[in-house]
């Protein structure tokens, strides 16, 4: 019989970043208790079409690699990455979407006491992996929701391990200006900094090849460029996303990740999606036309002002209005938005939502004029 001679404490065991760093909720009605029947979701931000009938196709007839492990390396996958975005196959990394790259690259290169700046407000998880290698976190305040490079550089010095930037950004849905993000790059650079640039919302701009970084891995050995299938390509329920960076980072990142994270079906899908020009033409055509029918309309009711965006989803500033009331209120309508004061930085002040189809929206917008 065991002879105890102490209560065991895990505590002791674990890393302390892991022990203090803590998630929040995403957007999506799986965070939402206690509701039942279909709601329309604003809260996330994926293409409204959904998979282009291609993919589900492809799917369908793949089912029974179900019983299969996937390969190991998705081959396949980051053949079409390379041929999408006209990269070498070997600057390619794919993973489980692109959140577990985000922690991927914090887990590789991130350790205690690592300084890395973040503008905020931005995406959760960077400030999530980061805190799980128990960095030490330098946030940088948007100016007016806007990057501000001024801010950034001053943020940045010798020590700083790393940098985040999403471009465009969530929750702002703002692209920074090409020549600021150029001057992060470049300070990075020489002072044996890295630099994570999030283009997972990159499909939905205006000229996003002009706008993109992509090509600037052959050029900064410090640069990793973060994309996804989840946003403009409707896979959000599959994971796959994948980075592009230098040969060496890429070949590291791909020898310490996790083997099969991406699973068969998301490597089929994902080649074929990547493939379906047209389809993520009539989602950036629909996106386009959709969000500015929304921001007219809101820009209408008193109280709602929405924000300009550049991507599938935009902010609304409230007056006078506290947000998770206004997510209760609309909850009650069956319709869920995105509070946003579970992001670093931000209040009670606004709400986010994304771009859906004409009936979708309009039910939203006559929801807000009964408001």
């Amino acid at each position: 019989m065991l002879t105890k001679s102490g209560q065991f404490d895990i505590n002791r065991l674990i890393k302390e970043g892991f022990l203090t760093a803590s998630p929040r909720a995403h957007g999506g009605k799986h965070y939402i208790k206690n509701i039942k029947g279909d709601i329309i979701d604003f809260s996330t931000n994926v293409n409204p079409l959904g998979p282009s009938r291609r993919v589900v196709s492809t799917i369908k007839k793949n089912l029974n690699l179900i019983s299969a492990y996937p390969e190991p390396d998705s081959r396949e996958f980051k053949e079409a990455a390379s041929d999408y975005l006209q990269i070498n196959e070997e600057c390619v990394v794919a993973g489980n979407g692109a959140n577990e790259l985000i922690h991927l690259f914090a887990d590789a290169f991130v350790k205690n006491g690592d300084k890395v700046v973040i503008p905020i407000p931005t995406f959760f998880e960077y400030e999530f992996a980061c805190d799980k290698n128990s960095a030490t976190i330098s946030y940088v305040d948007l100016d007016n929701l806007v990057l501000n490079p001024d801010s950034i550089l001053g943020a940045m010095n010798k020590e700083t391990k790393a940098v985040f930037v999403c471009n465009p950004n969530n929750p702002t849905g703002l692209l920074a200006n090409r020549d600021h993000i150029q001057k992060i790059l470049d300070l990075a650079y020489n002072n044996n900094t890295l630099v994570m640039i999030d283009e997972c919302f990159i499909e939905f701009v205006d000229e996003p090849e002009r706008n993109s970084f992509v090509n600037a891995v052959n050029e900064y050995d410090n640069l990793v460029v973060l994309r996804t299938l989840t946003k403009a390509f409707g896979l959000a329920g599959l994971r796959a996303g994948y980075c592009l960076a230098n040969r060496k980072i890429a070949q590291l990142l791909n020898k310490v990740k996790v083997p099969w994270s991406v699973n068969a079906l998301a490597q089929k899908a994902a080649v074929v999606a990547l493939q379906d020009r047209e389809h993520l033409k009539k989602t950036r055509q629909l996106v386009k036309k959709e969000r500015q029918y929304m921001q007219n309309n809101i820009a209408k009711i008193s109280k709602f002002t929405p924000c300009k965006s550049d991507a599938n989803f935009f902010l609304i500033k409230l007056d006078g209005t506290d947000s998770l009331l206004l997510k209760e209120k609309l909850l009650k309508k069956r319709i869920l938005v995105r509070d946003c004061s579970t992001f670093t930085g931000m209040g009670t002040d606004y709400v986010r939502i994304s771009t859906q189809k004409r009936r979708e929206n309009t039910l939203l917008i006559n929801a807000l004029k009964e408001l």
